[in-house]
């Protein structure tokens, strides 16, 4: 027998008008509240009259009623080298919001304010007046606050997975992009290959390791410990001299875990007089724009449009059925072979 918003309301000791505030995120329904009762209707496997798509995907026809969504991004991210991928993102919400005749609200964050975001002062003005149906959060965000956040208003995170927050996921492959790098790279006769990355919590850069770590074992190569280099956010060059001994050590390919990084190891190449890929091939990831002086870069191409399609779609199909539980989708990624990867030049054994 289906489970009746009667059925909540009286194991909660609540009115059935109280439940259904909550199921439709009536703002005057105190946080704590709504999520006793949406954690509540999800654990009886309760569902709403109006059925989703299984693949989340939502159809003109099915889309009903007219909502008020954010799009929360830090300042950062739009203004230093990520703009093209954060634009692309926007873009996705941007043109399904405009097909569902859904009103979209894009506000940033301060870099020094993400840790808060649960904080009303660092959210949209219109949830803090109550006017929000729902928010994506766009890249990294603290844990804790994304939790406290969650409480407040349906989520949806791009790019970063927050598992304890209980919240959708839309994202690359990471596993996946890295992996066929790798698979790439020792189709080309690399058998050493060292890993870069930058040291700071996100969900990313921690899956694009795992597609390392799974391309080296594939390939049935060591994955040294020794070969895997994290350095500070933009402040690449104190750790970065530990490439000579990489390069001295007969390491011919270096996987990075973004362009960002690429670029960084680049510039460190080039600073000491090494040549890419003569010497060493270099790979990225987010189809970034290269620098000028630097060859078109070997990458792993994600459409960043698609994926801001599908989280503006995904948060839609939360607020129509709020208990459903929480997805986790990936967008498959492929590589785009440019001119910092060749086949190395001394054969190793």
């Amino acid at each position: 027998m289906a489970v009746s918003q009667k059925d909540i309301a009286q194991r909660l000791n609540l009115s059935i008008a109280t439940v259904s505030r909550c199921l439709n995120r009536d703002p005057r329904i105190s946080p704590a509240t709504r999520a006793k009762v949406i954690t509540y209707a999800s654990k009886l496997g309760y569902r709403p009259k109006k059925q989703l798509n299984q693949d989340m995907v939502i159809s003109e026809q099915a889309f009903g009623h007219s909502y008020t969504v954010a799009a929360i991004i830090q300042a950062e991210d739009i203004n230093r080298n990520s703009t093209p991928i954060g634009y692309q993102v926007i873009s996705g919400m941007s043109q399904a919001a405009h097909r569902l005749g859904v009103s979209l609200i894009l506000h940033t964050v301060p870099l020094g304010k993400r840790d808060a975001i649960h904080i009303p002062e660092n959210q949209p003005r219109a949830m803090q007046e109550g006017k929000l149906d729902g928010a994506m959060l766009v890249y990294r965000f603290v844990e804790e606050s994304v939790n406290k956040f969650a409480e407040q208003i349906p989520s949806v995170s791009v790019s970063h997975y927050h598992p304890q927050a209980g919240i959708d996921y839309v994202g690359p492959d990471n596993i996946d992009g890295i992996s066929t790098v790798v698979e790439y790279l020792v189709g080309l006769g690399h058998r050493k290959i060292g890993y870069v990355s930058q040291d700071y919590q996100a969900s990313f850069f921690d899956e694009r390791l795992s597609g390392f770590i799974l391309g080296m074992t594939r390939a049935s190569l060591a994955c040294n410990s020794s070969h895997l280099l994290k350095y500070e956010e933009f402040h690449p060059l104190p750790k970065m001299d530990k490439l000579k001994s990489w390069l001295d050590e007969g390491v011919t390919a270096i996987v990075c875990a973004n362009d960002s990084v690429a670029k960084d190891v680049y510039r460190w190449l080039r600073r000491n007089n090494y040549k890419v890929p003569e010497d060493v091939s270099i790979t990225g990831f987010d189809n970034d724009p290269t620098l000028p002086d630097m060859p078109e870069l070997t990458t792993v191409q994600v459409d960043f449009n698609q994926i801001g399609r599908f989280a503006l779609e995904m948060l839609v199909n939360r607020l129509d059925d709020p208990t459903r539980p929480a997805a986790k989708m990936t967008v498959e990624c492929e590589l785009k072979e440019g001119k910092t990867t060749a086949r190395p030049r001394r054969e190793e054994r």
